[in-house]
């Protein structure tokens, strides 16, 4: 493995005793009845339900973690497998009950042990092309949907990536705030190593994501709605899936891949694309993606990777964020660009 130096959070596992967030040296033991907060943006982007807010954090104790937005009544979280392993959380604020002008507050009880934060709320959309430069944030800005990530120096570039230690099950991280439309999304990563010899893993980019979708007040949220470009050992193969699934029913999903290994500790480029094929009435009749994924050190390939839903198919007519996904593994994603892509009228 290359050298890699962090930006924001000490390198290693939980029994680090020096924690660097949001850029704030903050000495943090890790023992029994501790809570800490990693990720909390002091501005939210757009989030399009059912996509959350999230604030994800540690909690060791073995009391429920209570909380409240904005005076409002308090909630009860109990983490759950398969996304909250304790000690992780993951709050979900819905974006309706965020306050646009003025201070959102969020109070966090656990034991003993409370928390107050204090942010902003931004719905605009996004304006593109954007770049993602892991230089210009990391920390508490970080928008994770679950996990703890930081940004590093590797290879001479900086990237992001779960923190050594805490990698698990669908570690995600937007990347944009929710908008229509199509996208291009291109970004470099670099799989380290699988942590849970006897699951299975993946590392990709969602040119959609559109959180966990479920029934009101049910937390942790158990659903998904996506579209993925990813290496899945499930498949031992290089492919893109579109998958819905609401709260605890079964999921919908279509899927292609190739065979094609990705070699750890070499630096891949996913390049993918994802529209909506669009009826007179203007609504998404079905959904197409295309991705070409190749080692760095290789020439662009002239072939794209192409899938497409079935119309009523897995995806539903939402606004979507972008994000990238380490599943059970160590993997570092370079700088995201994500562009517009238009919709094709489909009459």
């Amino acid at each position: 493995m290359t050298r890699a130096t962090p930006r924001l959070f000490a390198a290693g596992a939980l029994a680090a005793a020096a924690l660097f967030v949001a850029g704030r040296a903050a000495r943090e033991t890790f023992g029994s009845g501790e809570l800490v907060v990693f990720h909390a943006p002091s501005i939210v982007t757009r989030k399009a339900p059912p996509l959350t807010a999230n604030i994800t954090g540690r909690w060791s104790g073995d009391e429920p973690i209570r909380y409240r937005l904005n005076g409002g009544a308090w909630e009860t979280l109990v983490p759950a497998l398969p996304r909250m392993p304790k000690p992780w959380f993951s709050i979900e604020l819905d974006p309706d009950a965020l306050l646009v002008r003025g201070d959102n507050q969020l109070e966090i009880h656990a034991g003993p042990r409370t928390e107050s934060l204090h942010f902003g709320y931004d719905p605009s959309p996004p304006s593109l092309p954007m770049l993602v430069d892991w230089s210009k944030l990391g920390g508490r800005e970080l928008e994770a949907q679950d996990g703890v990530w930081e940004t590093v120096l590797a290879d001479g570039e900086w990237r992001v990536r779960p923190v050594p230690g805490t990698e698990d099950y669908d570690r995600l991280l937007c990347i944009t705030p929710s908008f229509p439309g199509g996208r291009r999304v291109e970004c470099d990563i670099v799989l380290r190593r699988a942590t849970q010899s006897d699951q299975l893993m993946g590392v990709g980019v969602l040119p959609y994501w559109a959180g966990h979708p479920d029934d009101p007040g049910v937390r942790p949220r158990r659903g998904w709605s996506f579209a993925i470009g990813w290496y899945y050992t499930l498949y031992g193969a290089i492919g893109m899936e579109f998958s819905r699934k609401q709260g605890g029913e079964g999921w919908r999903w279509v899927s292609a891949y190739r065979n094609d290994y990705m070699r750890p500790n070499e630096p891949y480029r996913c390049v993918i694309e994802s529209w909506a094929e669009r009826g007179r009435d203007g609504k998404a009749r079905r959904y197409r993606a295309r991705m070409k994924w190749w080692p760095v050190v290789e020439a662009e390939p002239e072939d794209w990777q192409e899938i497409v839903d079935r119309p009523g198919g897995a995806l539903l007519e939402d606004e979507y964020c972008v994000a990238l996904n380490a599943h059970r593994c160590q993997a570092e994603f370079g700088a995201v660009r994500v562009l517009a892509v238009p919709d094709v009228n489909d009459p």
